[in-house]
């Protein structure tokens, strides 16, 4: 009895840690899309320069609150309720404005 115990918790222990997995590599992906698009909207008006151009939850935050932007061009941000505004995206972009890489770095409970 013992030994069924003792694997059951092990079998939902690799479970939850899956799970948890899964969900990081979700809010990940989804981060680097939408610092992707924010970029590709808002960041394209520096040229000539390779950078870093980061963008932060809170950036995203506050331009779905501006009253400048159109309701279809807000991001969807409810994946990210236990996630702080210091949850960032670092793209590294080249002098001819592409993105060359994402590095997405989460704040989340």
């Amino acid at each position: 009895m013992k030994k069924a115990m003792l694997a059951l918790i092990l079998v939902a222990s690799i479970t939850m840690v899956g799970c948890g997995k899964e969900s990081t590599e979700k809010l990940e992906k989804q981060m680097e899309e939408y610092a992707t698009t924010y970029y590709e909207r808002y960041g394209t008006l520096v040229t000539g320069v390779s950078m870093d151009y980061e963008v932060t939850l809170e950036a995203l935050r506050d331009m779905n609150e501006s009253g400048n932007v159109d309701k279809d061009d807000r991001f969807d941000l409810s994946m990210f309720e236990d996630c702080k505004d210091s949850t960032k995206a670092t793209l590294k972009v080249t002098s001819d404005q592409k993105i060359d890489s994402v590095q997405v770095k989460l704040n989340c409970k």
